[in-house]
């Protein structure tokens, strides 16, 4: 369906200000740190440890990245620190240097 939405002057006025107000909501979720180092096969171990935790949890996210000299690999987008701690125990075993990180994103 094609098709045209037709908004009110004060309606355009007010979410245009609504925005400037608000240029983005940053998000804070809880998140798994499985993988946190800086030796020089640190690259290639995070992406190793980031593919191998993805076949075995496809549906949790993986995030990966270099925050200098760190390489981390840090999982899942958990709202609650007791979901986060549910699931740390869950994977504790193959990932016994696992721990809690609180992180914030912006949604825009």
């Amino acid at each position: 369906l094609g098709g045209s939405v037709v908004a009110s002057d004060s309606l355009n006025t007010l979410m245009t200000e609504y925005l400037s107000k608000n240029p983005s909501r940053n998000v804070q979720v809880y998140r798994l740190r499985i993988f946190f180092d800086n030796k020089q096969d640190a690259r290639a171990m995070s992406e190793l440890v980031a593919s191998q935790f993805s076949e075995v949890y496809p549906d949790v996210p993986v995030f990966r990245v270099y925050t200098n000299p760190y390489f981390k690999v840090t999982v899942g987008n958990f709202r609650s620190k007791s979901e986060a701690m549910k699931f740390l125990n869950k994977i504790k075993e193959d990932y016994p240097s696992v721990f809690l990180v609180k992180e914030s994103f912006s949604t825009i």
